[in-house]
C-alpha cells in the first residue's frame, strides 16, 4: 500500500534548491547513522531511534537542507521521540550527548568531507564522548534551538505522531512462526534499519518494508521464511490488501539499497 504518490515520493526540494543527489544522500546517511549511533549510546530502543528518523525524514522531504541545521534537528527529532516512550528522556541529557557527539561529527567532517566516507561506531564511543568538554552556557543555548526545532517539526506533522515502524511487523511474523529461522530474522531486522537510511519508510506501508526485509534476508540465508511447504502469497498473513507487484517492487528496493 502506497502512502503518496510516486511523483511526491520522487519529488526533492533540495536538488530544487541546487543541492546534488550525491550531497542529499550523503547527508540523510550522516543523519540516521547519528540518530542511530545515539541510540545505541543512550541505550534507546530500536523503535525510538527509527521513529526519530521517520519524524526527520518527514521534515526534511519538504524543508531544504540548505535552510535548516540538519543534525540538530536530528537532536530534536531524538528528543520527540523519546517523550512517546514510557521513561522519556530527559532535555538536558539529550543536549549533553547530541553536543558532545555534535563536535565529534564536526571534527570527522572537517578530515573526511561528506560523501567521501561513512560515520563509524566507533568515532562515537562512550569513552570518546565523554572526554568532549562542555559549557553550561553553550548547554543552555542548544537546549532553547532544540525546542524551538522541536516546535517546527511538530508544526511540520500537524502534531501527528501516531504512525507504525516494520519491526512490529517482524516481531509478529517471529511470534506466529512464520520466521522460524533466527538469522532471517536478524537479518531482516538489519536490512530494515539500513533502509531508514532512504525515503522507502514514507512511500510504503511498513507491513511491505517488513515482507520485503523478509524477503530479501531469507534469499541471503538461503533459506525458506516458513519450515512449512511456503505459499506463494505468504505475505497474505499480513493483510489481504498486500499486492505482489508492491511486494516485488519493495523486495527489489531493498535488495538494491
Amino acid at each position: 500500500m502506497k502512502l503518496m504518490l510516486y511523483e511526491e515520493w520522487t519529488k526533492s526540494v533540495h536538488q530544487e534548491d541546487g543541492l546534488t543527489i550525491e550531497k542529499e544522500k550523503a547527508i540523510r546517511n550522516d543523519v540516521t547513522a547519528f540518530i542511530f549511533f545515539y541510540g545505541k549510546l543512550a541505550e534507546l530502543s530500536s523503535n525510538t531511534a527509527a521513529r526519530a528518523i521517520v519524524f526527520f525524514h518527514k521534515y526534511s522531504k519538504v524543508n531544504s537542507f540548505k535552510k535548516f541545521d540538519y543534525m540538530l534537528f536530528a537532536a530534536a527529532c531524538i528528543f520527540l521521540s523519546t517523550k512517546l516512550d514510557e521513561r522519556p528522556t530527559k532535555l538536558d541529557s539529550i543536549t549533553r550527548l547530541y553536543f558532545s557527539m555534535y563536535l565529534l561529527y564536526r571534527k570527522f567532517r572537517e578530515s573526511s568531507p561528506l560523501g567521501s566516507s561513512e560515520l563509524r561506531p566507533e568515532d562515537f564511543t562512550k569513552k570518546v564522548v565523554s572526554e568532549v568538554k562542555l559549557d553550561e552556557r553553550t548547554l543552555k543555548t542548544v537546549k532553547e534551538r532544540i525546542i524551538q526545532a522541536e516546535k517546527e517539526v511538530l508544526n511540520m506533522l500537524g502534531y501527528d505522531l501516531d504512525f507504525e515502524l516494520p519491526y512490529m511487523y517482524l516481531e509478529y511474523m517471529r511470534m506466529n512462526k512464520i520466521i522460524q529461522n533466527e538469522r532471517v530474522f536478524e537479518l531482516a531486522k538489519n536490512i530494515i534499519s539500513t533502509s531508514f537510511k532512504t525515503l522507502l519508510c514514507l512511500y510504503y506501508d511498513p507491513r511491505l518494508i517488513a515482507v520485503g526485509a523478509v524477503n530479501v534476508a531469507q534469499r541471503q540465508c538461503s533459506h525458506e521464511v516458513m519450515e512449512v511447504e511456503v505459499q506463494e502469497n505468504w505475505y497474505k498473513c499480513l493483510g489481504d490488501d498486500l499486492n505482489k507487484e508492491e511486494v516485488d517492487f519493495v523486495t527489489n528496493f531493498l535488495k538494491e539499497n
